[in-house]
């Protein structure tokens, strides 16, 4: 798809064509932006995760260190999570993440970029790790 800037952050775009891809490296702005992919329209969501399916949720994690937590991404196909206080609670641990990373660039300016779709395959109380398992999202399973 040719980039058209005044379409940059419309969501109606992704959600006509059906599929997201790494790839692509759509931008949205809030996670409301994000969530309207799913088929909802909230006014205003600010929890780390939503939880879409019993074993799949949309995550927004920031691919960084911050206060609470240091999210690594690792050669675009790993995260590796962890607590900077150093206590993981894993007890409510969900399979599938659909990742929308929070990004900042360089004019302060705040995005969520799709990163892929990511499994746990290790939670313990030091660490949980991620692997990618897809690079796009077929946004038609969900509306």
């Amino acid at each position: 798809m040719p980039f058209q800037f005044d379409k940059r952050f419309d969501v109606q775009q992704w959600i006509d064509r059906g599929k997201l891809k790494v790839t692509d490296n759509a931008k949205f702005r809030t996670h409301v932006d994000v969530l309207k992919l799913f088929g909802k329209d909230y006014k205003g969501h600010q929890r780390a995760t939503w939880k879409i399916l019993e074993n799949t949720q949309v995550w927004f994690p920031k691919l960084y260190s911050n206060r609470d937590w240091t999210n690594e991404l690792i050669d675009d196909v790993k995260i590796i999570q962890t607590k900077n206080d150093g206590i993981m609670l894993i007890e409510n641990i969900v399979k599938n993440s659909i990742v929308f990373a929070h990004q900042t660039d360089v004019f302060g300016k705040t995005y969520y970029v799709f990163k892929g779709v990511f499994e746990c395959v290790k939670a313990d109380s030091e660490s949980i790790e991620y692997n990618r398992v897809s690079e796009v999202l077929d946004l038609k399973t969900f509306l």
